[in-house]
Parts: C-alpha cells; sequence; structure tokens
C-alpha cells in the first residue's frame, strides 16, 4: 500500500489538499523524494529540478562497479551546457538545500521500485500523480526511464546501469552513455 505525505521547502507536513508542495514522505519506508517543478522551460534552457529534464550516467560514487559513466552535455538536457552527469545534479540540489536537507542522493533500485504503483500498468505512469506531478512527456524521449545508482551486473559490461520505466514497469540495464530522467531521494 502506498501512504505519502507531501512537505513544504521546510520538509514541514502539509494537508494532502495542498496543491503547493516540495518533496514528499512515503510514511512507509520513511524516505523523502524529490518533487519535480513544472516543465516551464523549453529545451535545453530549463530550470535546474523540472521534471522533462534528462541525464547521462556519470557517478563516482559505491555502486558504479568502477565504470563513471559521462556527463554529456549533447545528448542530456539540463541547465548546464557542460555537465548533465547525474552527480552534478545531485550536487546541485544539495547546494541549494533543496527542502531543507543537503543529503539528496541517487536511489538504489529497491528505493525507486517502491514508487512504482504496478496496479495502473496499461492506464499512464505508474506514478501517483497527485504526489509525483510534472511529469515529463513520454513522447520526449519516448519512455519515462528513471536511473538507479546500480551498474548493471548483467555480464555484458559494466557500462550499464539500471533503471525502471515509469510508463512500462520494465527495468533494463541501460547504456551509461545514453539519458534517462532523475528522481532524488533523501532519509530524514
Amino acid at each position: 500500500a502506498f501512504d505519502f505525505t507531501k512537505l513544504d521547502e521546510f520538509a514541514d507536513e502539509l494537508p494532502d489538499n495542498a496543491t503547493k508542495f516540495s518533496c514528499v514522505r512515503d510514511n512507509v519506508t520513511g524516505l523523502i523524494w524529490e518533487v519535480k517543478q513544472a516543465n516551464t522551460g523549453i529545451l535545453p534552457n530549463t530550470q535546474l529540478r523540472e521534471g522533462k529534464n534528462h541525464y547521462s550516467w556519470f557517478y563516482t560514487g559505491e555502486g558504479n562497479g568502477g565504470v563513471s559513466g559521462v556527463a554529456a552535455a549533447a545528448k542530456s538536457s539540463c541547465p548546464s551546457d557542460i555537465d548533465c552527469g547525474i552527480e552534478t545534479y545531485v550536487a546541485q540540489v544539495n547546494a541549494a538545500n533543496y527542502c531543507g536537507a543537503n543529503n539528496w542522493r541517487i536511489p538504489s533500485y529497491n528505493e525507486l521500485m517502491g514508487l512504482m504503483d504496478l496496479d495502473k500498468q496499461g492506464n499512464g505512469p505508474l506514478i501517483d500523480k497527485v504526489y509525483f506531478p510534472n511529469l515529463p512527456n513520454v513522447n520526449t524521449l519516448g519512455h519515462l526511464r528513471y536511473w538507479t545508482k546500480e551498474t548493471s551486473a548483467d555480464g555484458q559490461s559494466l557500462s550499464f546501469a539500471w533503471i525502471l520505466d515509469f510508463q512500462t514497469g520494465n527495468d533494463l540495464a541501460y547504456p551509461k552513455t545514453s539519458t534517462a530522467y532523475l528522481r532524488l531521494v533523501r532519509t530524514p
């Protein structure tokens, strides 16, 4: 079962009917999730946390399998024209003290899977749009794939990382040189 609470810019609780909120607490796991900004800019001139921004997988932290990936701006979309890697995005959100915290990180496979509502298969995005608005248009990239922090151990190469597709419910090993969306998480 899903049980979410909307939080303001200081991570204080808001009523369920609040229309302006900054992050969401999963009351089952205790994790706090990033809520994306409205998609107002035209790619690549977007704001930092717009839902339609997509990133290459560049991550030097635990779970990268010894292959950091590439921080390519050419294929990605974000406010930077130099580095649109996921690690840079995490650093920028933490520097902004988003939602009153600076411990935002890339979710694990299992953490991200915890947001996926498989009962919605065939009926649009597999995430609660009331609590997670401002999703990208599926036509932008042709998918709703979100990065995890984990390199794929599929036996082919360490140049792939796990993604979860919130349109289809599939997971797959995805080339780190490709782009996907990103939703950050933190512990309280």
